[in-house]
């Protein structure tokens, strides 16, 4: 299930967590970097 147009829902990828589409990359994990100062471009370079 899409959530938003680059978010999903699958409850066979990361338990069902909110992952960024076509990734098993958890939605939390990305807002937790950016919360802690990385920038966009640390985190694209990161992955």
């Amino acid at each position: 299930m899409e959530i938003a147009p680059r978010i999903s829902v699958d409850e066979k990828v990361c338990f069902g967590k909110p992952v960024i589409k076509g990734t098993r990359i958890p939605v939390d994990l990305i807002l937790g970097k950016l919360a802690g100062g990385m920038s966009y471009e640390e985190i694209i370079k990161e992955y």
